[in-house]
């Protein structure tokens, strides 16, 4: 290898591999300042210059055996084109081991960016947090993330291949496999935006970097039983093995389906909502706040026969197995229902994939196949439509709560066999 005056290379892969490493220094023959220095281990590019106030400047860009050479004169070509319009490279470079990682900064927002979320939503948040936003990029300076590095973490939340984790959650012996896909993709981007934007707001950042980032639709699970298929689960709950054995699920499942309550209210329903002179439960926190929520005559008739076999006083219509607690799910018992087989063998209730959350969608379409409007059926699940709300937030109207019995009795009779 040659070398000219001053030890001056052209810095490429064929030379530094030639390198005679006794000699400490080598520098670039096109790029003032870009060189390589040697010591017993190692050889590492450095860039040298001086700022706008004549002081001189050393960075380290990295290890020859870890960037190569093209990529450390892209490097350094940046950061000469900083110095000619007058900026001081290794003084950002400091600045930047100050700025917090996203790992901290989202540890920031769950403290103070948080206010007014409801506790349920902020459990949430912490998961993707903590199982996929923090896993896939968590490390990185907040600064150095760039709307190209939201598209990559956006793809590899789709595929999943790197945010799978097997967590364990609060319950006992109870574990949870995260995965991705395109509904994980688009809540945990949306929460990450927020992050950003709360980044933006405490100017920590300038721009939000997930902007315009087009996230993809997740597919909605619309599942619902038909009656055929509820009266075959109605079958299924009360052969005698079931009802002996599971009477308390069966009754949890019973509630679900006849008052289309979401799962957390109906588990976590205390005897204190539940209003039996006005026919209503008059829930203390829903997904929309504070609301009454009708329910109809076999809903009533299932709660009353529950009350007075409340032997052991609890607060709660559907108590846990350690004093002071409700249930936590009815899933596993759902499922074993569902997968009930008949005589030859197959599947007697149902194919579809069915989960807790599919009851609240079969009392909507019943009630639509049964002739009620939209809005009223808005009003018997309690959905948040501007003026529907309102009118039913501190009063049980008269059309709802009619509804509410109608189809309430309906879905039972199906339960019952009497199609």
């Amino acid at each position: 290898m040659e070398t000219k005056q001053n030890n001056k290379i052209r810095i490429n892969k064929k030379n530094i591999s030639n390198m005679d490493k006794s000699i400490t220094q080598y520098w670039d023959d096109q790029i003032p300042g870009f060189g390589i220095r040697n010591n017993k281990t190692s050889s590492v590019y450095m860039y040298m210059y001086r700022n706008q106030y004549g002081q001189p400047r050393m960075m380290t860009i990295g290890k020859t055996n870890i960037i190569s050479a093209e990529q450390a004169r892209d490097i350094v070509l940046e950061y000469a084109i900083d110095v000619k319009k007058g900026g001081d490279p290794a003084k950002n470079k400091r600045k930047l081991k100050q700025i917090p990682t996203i790992a901290e900064i989202c540890d920031i927002y769950l403290e103070q960016g948080c206010i007014g979320k409801k506790q349920s939503t902020i459990k949430g948040d912490i998961g993707r947090i903590e199982t996929i936003i923090k896993p896939l990029v968590g490390n990185i300076k907040i600064a150095a993330f760039t709307h190209a590095d939201a598209e990559k973490m956006l793809k590899d939340i789709i595929s999943g291949n790197k945010i799978i984790r097997n967590i364990k959650l609060d319950k006992p012996r109870a574990r949870s496999n995260v995965r991705g896909g395109a509904g994980a993709a688009s809540r945990t981007m949306q929460l990450f935006s927020a992050i950003m934007t709360f980044a933006v707001k405490n100017e920590i950042i300038e721009k939000n970097p997930v902007s315009g980032l087009k996230k993809p639709k997740s597919k909605e699970r619309k599942e619902y039983l038909t009656p055929q298929e509820i009266i075959r689960l109605g079958k299924v709950m009360t052969l005698e093995k079931n009802r002996a054995l599971y009477w308390q699920d069966i009754n949890t499942i019973k509630l679900l389906i006849l008052t289309g309550c979401r799962k957390g209210e109906i588990l976590s329903l205390k005897w204190s909502e539940v209003n039996f002179e006005e026919h209503c439960f008059d829930f203390e926190d829903t997904k929309t706040g504070k609301q009454k929520r009708p329910f109809g005559q076999a809903a009533e008739d299932l709660l009353l026969m529950l009350k007075q076999n409340n032997k052991n006083n609890s607060e709660y219509v559907f108590p846990g197995t350690k004093a002071g607690t409700h249930r936590d799910d009815v899933l596993d018992r759902l499922k074993y229902f569902l997968q009930y087989k008949d005589e030859t063998g197959n599947l007697y209730v149902t194919h579809k994939a069915i989960c807790v959350h599919s009851f609240r969608h079969t009392f909507a379409t019943t009630a639509g196949m049964l002739g009620y409007s939209d809005l009223t059926i808005a009003g018997l699940l309690g959905h948040k439509l501007g003026s529907v709300t309102s009118r039913y937030a501190h009063i049980v109207d008269k059309t709802v709560l009619e509804a509410a019995t109608t189809v309430s009795n309906y879905i039972n009779n199906l339960l019952l066999g009497v199609a």
